[in-house]
């Protein structure tokens, strides 16, 4: 009987583990206090993964969270002043305080992300929130906006906070279709992959009607970012990091092959996924330390 309790007791240790992001062991003096409520949400992508209903450090949807360099498992609240110690040189592109340095990274890369993309070690997501969880790569972010109907609003559940809707499509039309804040209905298409081109908006229409009270959602609040001791664009602009090192490649979709794509020295940089309130776009040209959200998503 004895035994039949401690398997019992192992099994629920393990299910809590994956479903409410608990941090590993290890977390590098992170707040251990992660909410139970934080979620794997189901948004019927082809791949089949679920996107976390948060940010890292945040908790509750609308929550901003913490803001985190690329590579960097520590991260910072907006408040440069009373928010928890932060060294630059807790990034490992980085050589000493503040210094960022791209022939230093040079000597790091193989190590830090090697076939360009962040080992878990240097993965903001899987380093607080447990091996179940990691940061998306930028395909999985071309996924989620392929295959999503995102809508703006500056009143999320009457939180006060803006950002973008992403709800589960009803019909298939939907899939990739925006609405942004002045009412306008469109959709961006890669249009090309290397070179200053990237996506191109469209004319589309919304068929299904979407409400965050009865359909299936997650929420991407427009958090803003860092630079250096400045925080920026908070409720006017989202910045959410990918895994994935910036490659000479300016439009990225959710069939692209990352490994395949050129590298043209672009060590300074690292694709992310931003948004205003009227755009939506993939960029690989953001420098690593600056100070971005992160939304992990589960490991399938």
């Amino acid at each position: 009987m004895k035994n039949l309790f401690v398997s019992a007791f192992a099994v629920f240790v393990v299910a809590f583990g994956l479903s409410a992001c608990s941090p590993d062991d290890d977390n590098n003096g992170n707040d251990t206090s992660l909410p139970a409520h934080m979620e794997g949400v189901d948004l019927g992508l082809p791949s089949g993964i679920k996107w976390c209903n948060m940010n890292v450090g945040a908790k509750s949807p609308e929550d901003y969270g913490d803001y985190f360099a690329w590579g960097d498992t520590i991260g910072r609240g907006a408040d440069w002043a009373t928010d928890k110690p932060y060294k630059w040189s807790n990034a490992p592109f980085t050589y000493g305080e503040k210094n960022f340095s791209q022939s230093h990274f040079r000597t790091v890369k193989d190590t830090v992300c090697p076939d360009g993309i962040l080992i878990p070690k240097y993965d903001a997501a899987t380093k607080i929130c447990g091996e179940a969880w990691r940061m998306p790569t930028v395909v999985e972010w071309a996924e989620l906006y392929e295959n999503g109907s995102w809508e703006w609003t500056d009143n999320y559940k009457g939180k006060g906070v803006a950002g973008y809707i992403v709800y589960k499509v009803k019909v298939d039309s939907d899939k990739g279709v925006y609405k942004a804040s002045d009412g306008s209905v469109g959709r961006y298409r890669v249009v090309a992959y290397i070179g200053g081109a990237s996506w191109q908006k469209e004319t589309a229409t919304l068929t299904g009607t979407y409400s965050t009270d009865s359909d299936t959602h997650i929420f991407l609040p427009a958090a803003g970012q860092r630079n250096y001791s400045t925080f920026q664009y908070g409720g006017k602009y989202g910045y959410y990091w990918s895994s994935a090192l910036g490659k000479g490649v300016a439009a990225v979709s959710s069939t692209s092959d990352y490994k395949s794509m050129p590298d043209m020295q672009t060590e300074y940089y690292a694709y992310n996924m931003y948004f205003t309130s009227t755009n939506i776009n993939i960029s690989n040209r953001i420098y690593h330390y600056y100070g971005l959200s992160v939304r992990p998503i589960l490991n399938k």
